[in-house]
Protein backbone atom coordinates (compact mmCIF):
# COMPACT_ATOMS: atom_id res chain seq x y z
CA UNK A 1 0.00 0.00 0.00
CA UNK A 2 1.07 2.89 -0.96
CA UNK A 3 1.48 6.42 1.97
CA UNK A 4 3.44 8.87 0.41
CA UNK A 5 1.04 11.14 -1.74
CA UNK A 6 4.84 12.18 -4.01
CA UNK A 7 5.36 8.59 -5.00
CA UNK A 8 3.68 7.15 -7.56
CA UNK A 9 2.26 3.31 -7.10
CA UNK A 10 3.34 3.08 -10.78
CA UNK A 11 5.80 -0.32 -11.79
CA UNK A 12 6.71 1.68 -15.07
CA UNK A 13 7.70 5.43 -12.87
CA UNK A 14 9.03 3.65 -9.81
CA UNK A 15 11.63 2.04 -12.36
CA UNK A 16 12.29 5.00 -14.05
CA UNK A 17 12.62 7.04 -11.13
CA UNK A 18 15.04 4.34 -9.77
CA UNK A 19 17.61 4.23 -12.87
CA UNK A 20 17.20 8.15 -13.61
CA UNK A 21 18.07 8.91 -9.71
CA UNK A 22 21.29 11.36 -9.65
CA UNK A 23 24.25 10.44 -7.82
CA UNK A 24 22.98 11.62 -4.68
CA UNK A 25 20.36 9.61 -4.27
CA UNK A 26 22.25 6.71 -5.57
CA UNK A 27 24.70 7.02 -2.55
CA UNK A 28 21.51 6.71 0.23
CA UNK A 29 20.16 4.19 -2.02
CA UNK A 30 23.47 1.72 -1.28
CA UNK A 31 23.14 2.56 2.33
CA UNK A 32 23.74 -0.87 4.21
CA UNK A 33 23.48 -1.77 7.97
CA UNK A 34 26.01 -1.53 10.56
CA UNK A 35 26.73 -4.14 12.99
CA UNK A 36 25.39 -4.75 16.16
CA UNK A 37 28.51 -3.30 17.97
CA UNK A 38 28.68 -0.21 15.46
CA UNK A 39 25.33 0.35 16.16
CA UNK A 40 25.46 0.81 19.74
CA UNK A 41 29.15 3.18 18.97
CA UNK A 42 27.62 5.77 16.89
CA UNK A 43 23.46 5.33 17.22
CA UNK A 44 22.93 4.91 13.23
CA UNK A 45 21.05 2.13 11.81
CA UNK A 46 22.44 2.23 8.32
CA UNK A 47 24.83 4.20 6.43
CA UNK A 48 25.60 4.17 2.50
CA UNK A 49 28.25 2.30 1.57
CA UNK A 50 31.82 3.17 0.65
CA UNK A 51 35.32 1.90 -1.19
CA UNK A 52 37.42 0.56 1.77
CA UNK A 53 34.49 -0.68 4.55
CA UNK A 54 34.89 -4.12 5.68
CA UNK A 55 31.78 -5.72 5.49
CA UNK A 56 29.75 -9.48 5.86
CA UNK A 57 27.45 -10.67 3.34
CA UNK A 58 24.34 -12.19 5.43
CA UNK A 59 22.01 -13.17 2.54
CA UNK A 60 22.88 -15.64 0.06
CA UNK A 61 24.71 -18.70 -0.40
CA UNK A 62 28.77 -17.39 -0.09
CA UNK A 63 28.50 -15.76 3.30
CA UNK A 64 32.18 -14.18 3.49
CA UNK A 65 33.45 -11.04 4.69
CA UNK A 66 35.83 -9.01 3.22
CA UNK A 67 36.85 -4.94 1.96
CA UNK A 68 34.89 -3.10 -0.69
CA UNK A 69 36.64 -2.41 -3.69
CA UNK A 70 34.43 -0.99 -5.30
CA UNK A 71 30.58 0.57 -5.90
CA UNK A 72 29.25 0.87 -8.72
CA UNK A 73 26.56 3.13 -8.35
CA UNK A 74 24.98 2.88 -12.07
CA UNK A 75 24.40 -0.80 -10.82
CA UNK A 76 22.99 -0.73 -7.18
CA UNK A 77 25.99 -2.86 -6.49
CA UNK A 78 29.15 -3.68 -4.66
CA UNK A 79 32.36 -5.50 -5.37
CA UNK A 80 33.78 -7.54 -2.87
CA UNK A 81 37.86 -8.82 -2.50
CA UNK A 82 37.07 -12.09 -1.29
CA UNK A 83 34.09 -12.94 -3.31
CA UNK A 84 35.13 -13.68 -7.01
CA UNK A 85 34.40 -16.44 -9.75
CA UNK A 86 36.38 -17.84 -12.75
CA UNK A 87 34.67 -17.34 -16.15
CA UNK A 88 35.13 -19.75 -18.90
CA UNK A 89 38.58 -18.42 -20.52
CA UNK A 90 39.80 -18.66 -17.19
CA UNK A 91 39.34 -14.65 -16.18
CA UNK A 92 38.97 -13.88 -12.63
CA UNK A 93 36.03 -11.40 -11.77
CA UNK A 94 34.32 -9.86 -8.93
CA UNK A 95 30.70 -10.67 -7.86
CA UNK A 96 28.10 -8.09 -7.67
CA UNK A 97 26.29 -7.72 -4.16
CA UNK A 98 23.84 -5.58 -3.65
CA UNK A 99 24.05 -3.50 -0.31
CA UNK A 100 20.93 -4.39 1.11
CA UNK A 101 22.76 -8.12 1.61
CA UNK A 102 25.35 -7.06 3.39
CA UNK A 103 26.04 -5.36 7.18
CA UNK A 104 29.39 -3.18 7.25
CA UNK A 105 31.55 -4.67 10.07
CA UNK A 106 34.19 -1.83 10.16
CA UNK A 107 33.76 1.57 9.05
CA UNK A 108 35.89 3.30 6.52
CA UNK A 109 36.53 6.75 8.30
CA UNK A 110 37.59 10.22 7.03
CA UNK A 111 36.88 13.43 8.06
CA UNK A 112 33.20 13.84 6.09
CA UNK A 113 32.16 10.48 7.13
CA UNK A 114 32.76 11.35 10.93
CA UNK A 115 30.20 14.76 10.29
CA UNK A 116 27.86 12.17 8.52
CA UNK A 117 27.51 9.94 11.26
CA UNK A 118 27.53 12.54 13.65
CA UNK A 119 24.49 14.46 11.89
CA UNK A 120 22.60 11.03 12.04
CA UNK A 121 23.34 10.11 15.98
CA UNK A 122 22.06 13.67 16.66
CA UNK A 123 18.78 13.67 14.20
CA UNK A 124 17.75 9.80 15.95
CA UNK A 125 18.09 11.20 19.44
CA UNK A 126 15.95 13.86 18.41
CA UNK A 127 13.25 11.80 17.16
CA UNK A 128 13.56 9.50 20.13
CA UNK A 129 13.44 12.10 22.31
CA UNK A 130 10.39 13.44 20.65
CA UNK A 131 8.81 9.86 19.79
CA UNK A 132 9.07 10.05 24.08
CA UNK A 133 7.63 13.47 24.85
CA UNK A 134 4.53 12.37 22.87
CA UNK A 135 3.81 9.22 24.67
CA UNK A 136 4.31 11.04 27.64
CA UNK A 137 1.17 13.30 26.61
CA UNK A 138 -0.76 10.35 25.27
CA UNK A 139 -0.38 8.18 29.26
CA UNK A 140 -1.40 11.62 30.73
CA UNK A 141 -4.93 11.91 28.56
CA UNK A 142 -5.28 7.83 28.96
CA UNK A 143 -4.63 7.83 32.96
CA UNK A 144 -6.78 11.01 33.42
CA UNK A 145 -9.22 9.43 31.45
CA UNK A 146 -9.03 5.85 32.42
CA UNK A 147 -7.43 5.38 35.87
CA UNK A 148 -8.71 1.65 35.93
CA UNK A 149 -5.85 0.69 33.01
CA UNK A 150 -2.39 0.85 33.11
CA UNK A 151 0.03 2.06 30.20
CA UNK A 152 3.12 -0.04 28.81
CA UNK A 153 6.83 2.37 28.82
CA UNK A 154 6.38 2.94 25.18
CA UNK A 155 2.89 4.17 24.96
CA UNK A 156 1.62 1.94 22.58
CA UNK A 157 -0.69 -0.42 24.46
CA UNK A 158 -3.23 0.17 27.55
CA UNK A 159 -3.95 -2.96 29.56
CA UNK A 160 -6.27 -3.37 31.99
CA UNK A 161 -5.39 -5.22 35.59
CA UNK A 162 -6.89 -7.17 35.93
CA UNK A 163 -6.34 -8.97 32.08
CA UNK A 164 -3.66 -9.93 30.33
CA UNK A 165 -4.72 -9.12 26.98
CA UNK A 166 -3.13 -5.91 25.73
CA UNK A 167 -5.40 -3.63 23.65
CA UNK A 168 -4.06 -0.59 21.27
CA UNK A 169 -4.72 2.84 22.45
CA UNK A 170 -6.15 5.18 20.23
CA UNK A 171 -4.27 8.13 18.79
CA UNK A 172 -3.95 11.56 20.93
CA UNK A 173 -6.56 13.35 17.96
CA UNK A 174 -8.86 10.18 18.61
CA UNK A 175 -8.49 11.03 22.46
CA UNK A 176 -9.80 14.50 22.10
CA UNK A 177 -12.46 13.68 19.98
CA UNK A 178 -13.49 10.91 22.60
CA UNK A 179 -13.09 13.32 25.32
CA UNK A 180 -14.79 16.62 23.85
CA UNK A 181 -17.88 14.85 21.47
CA UNK A 182 -20.67 13.35 23.19
CA UNK A 183 -21.81 10.85 20.35
CA UNK A 184 -19.34 9.01 18.21
CA UNK A 185 -17.60 5.09 17.06
CA UNK A 186 -16.33 3.60 20.09
CA UNK A 187 -12.83 3.23 18.26
CA UNK A 188 -11.43 0.18 17.00
CA UNK A 189 -14.42 -2.07 18.53
CA UNK A 190 -17.24 -2.11 15.98
CA UNK A 191 -19.73 -0.72 18.41
CA UNK A 192 -21.97 2.25 17.23
CA UNK A 193 -22.69 5.00 19.92
CA UNK A 194 -25.35 7.29 18.81
CA UNK A 195 -27.30 7.98 21.80
CA UNK A 196 -24.16 8.52 24.25
CA UNK A 197 -24.08 11.11 26.34
CA UNK A 198 -20.93 10.58 27.82
CA UNK A 199 -18.13 9.75 25.42
CA UNK A 200 -15.46 8.02 27.96
CA UNK A 201 -18.42 6.15 29.48
CA UNK A 202 -19.08 4.68 26.39
CA UNK A 203 -16.03 3.96 25.08
CA UNK A 204 -15.33 2.48 28.41
CA UNK A 205 -18.15 -0.02 28.21
CA UNK A 206 -17.12 -1.03 24.21
CA UNK A 207 -14.22 -1.88 26.00
CA UNK A 208 -15.25 -4.14 28.72
CA UNK A 209 -16.86 -5.84 26.08
CA UNK A 210 -14.18 -6.12 24.03
CA UNK A 211 -12.18 -7.88 26.64
CA UNK A 212 -14.85 -9.88 27.34
CA UNK A 213 -14.67 -11.73 24.01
Amino acid sequence: MKFNCKVSSNPSKARKALYTAPASQRAILMSARLSKELREKYNVIAIPIHKDDEVKIIKGHQKVAGKVTAVRRSKYVINIDKLTKTKANGQTVPVAIRPSNVIITKLFLNKDREAYLAKKAESRKSYKDLVAKRNEEVAKVFKAAYPDLTMDIFGKKVEPITEKKPIRIPSKKMAEKLMSKPTLRAYKTGIKVHKAKNAIAAYKAALAKKIAK
